[in-house]
This record gives C-alpha cells, structure tokens and sequence, in this order.
C-alpha cells in the first residue's frame, strides 16, 4: 500500500527531491525507483510526471497492474498538490496527499475484485436432494399444529441450518419457512371447506397461535379473510352438490322408466 508520505515523495518538486536522502527515494511503496540522476527527478514537469511515472512503478509491484499512472483523478490531484507545494499551502498538500493514496487503494481493490472471483461466486449452491425434500414435506405435514423451526428441518434433512436454507430455497424456489407458512394455508383450506371447525380451532390446528396472526396471513396468501372464504367455497360447493344430486336422481328416473317399457 502506498503511504501518505510515500505519495510525498512521489510528488515533492525537484528541489525538494534533491534534499531527501537517497534512502528515502530508493523505494516508493515498496518497488525500487531508479536515482536522481537518470530517473525521472530531473524531469522538468515537475510533479505531474514523477507522480504519474512513480505510481506507474508502484502498481506494477501490485498483482493486477493497476494503470494509476492513467488515472485522470491521479492526474489531476498531481497537478493540484504541485501547486499547493508551489504555494506553501501545507494543509492543502496533506489533504491532497491522503486523496491521491485513497484513490490508489480504491485502485487496486477494485482490481483485486474482478481479478480474483469471491469465494461465493466459485461455490456452487446445490438443490436439496428429492430424498431429503421428501422427508421434511411428510414431516411439515405430519407436524403441523406443532412449532416447527429451521432446525427441525434441518434435522430432518440431515443438513446444517445454513446449508439446508440455501438447498432448500435451490430446490423450491422459497425460504423454508415461507415454504411452512403455505402447507399450513393449504390444510386450512381442506378444513374450512369440508368441515364445521370454527375459524380459532382451525387456526390451532394448523400451528398458528392467534387467530388474527392465522387470518392475516391467510389474507396474504389466498387475498381473502377465512370467514369470507369458507362462505364463498362453501356456496360454490354447495352449488356443485346439488346439482350433482340432480343429475343422480335424474338419471335414476330415466333408468326406472326405460325399465318400465321393458316386455317381460
């Protein structure tokens, strides 16, 4: 990482390049510069091309090869700290020296980044296999009036909690206890339909402990309230039953008449 005071002496103006120790010019963030004498010290743009020609090195010494030297921000900080050391503005040259080191690290992240691929983006989430989806379904159904949690599932499946969710929501498109919410909806469904079963029992015994908690989410899921769909699958069904007993009697009654005009 190139320090603040390494960008110091990236961008010190020739005179002030000249009055550091050869120690101190010898390595700018730890790549080797070359001397004064045939490097780019006596370049006579000043702190523009030792800036852009020092990070140029720097950052080769850098996995990526970040172009700072390219950088039009870089440049442009270069020329604004040349003038505040022109000027004798310490307080703008710091400042402009602890800019120009942050662009370089975001520089270098952000080759890093697309260099070297996350270690979420090389694994694979594999879908949960049909024997453990299985398991858990026939546990959900079998346990409903009960508290289930990740972990049961988990259990069941054979799996971490953090694994299974993953492999899970891989296999079903759903979190697991969305998942849940909707086996406890479907059986509320078959009880309000088929059965006499007041709307808090029913709540009970699909695993809610509140009737306004099961009714709420009935809502969101079916887009009515309980009481609202039972009266009107009930009316449907009842519909259907009676004209499915019509049908019965009427074909009973043209069997026993076609009976009728049958010779002995």
């Amino acid at each position: 990482m190139l320090r603040c005071w390494d960008v110091d002496v990236v961008c010190a103006n020739p005179a002030q390049q000249a009055a550091r120790s050869p120690s101190q010019r010898a390595d700018v963030g730890g790549v080797p510069q070359p001397s004064t004498e045939t490097g780019p010290y006596e370049k006579s743009d000043g702190c523009l091309q030792l800036a852009t020609d020092t990070l140029a090195w720097a950052c080769q010494g850098n996995s990526g090869g970040v172009a700072c030297a390219d950088d039009e921000v870089i440049r442009s900080l270069s020329w604004a700290l040349e003038a505040a050391a022109q000027g004798k503005d310490h307080s703008c040259a710091k400042a402009l020296r602890i800019a120009i080191s942050i662009r370089l690290q975001g520089l270098r992240s952000e080759t890093r980044t697309k260099a070297e691929p996350t270690e979420a983006k090389r694994r694979r989430v594999l879908a949960l296999q049909n024997w453990r989806l299985k398991r858990v379904v026939e546990y959900i159904d079998s346990h409903l009036s009960a508290k289930i949690t990740l972990c049961d599932m988990a259990a069941i499946a054979g799996l971490s909690p953090m694994h299974f969710a993953s492999q899970f929501r891989m296999a079903t498109n759903v979190r697991p206890h969305e998942f849940l919410l909707q086996r406890r909806i479907r059986r509320a469904e078959v009880l309000l339909q088929n059965t006499t079963m007041p709307i808090v029992e029913i709540a009970l015994t699909v695993g809610f402990q509140a009737q306004a908690h099961f009714t709420t989410v009935f809502k969101r899921f079916v887009g009515e309230t309980p009481q609202r769909w039972r009266v009107l699958n009930q009316t449907v069904r009842g519909a259907q039953d009676r004209k499915r007993k019509e049908a019965e009697i009427s074909s009973q009654h043209e069997l026993m008449q076609g009976l009728m005009f049958v010779k002995p």
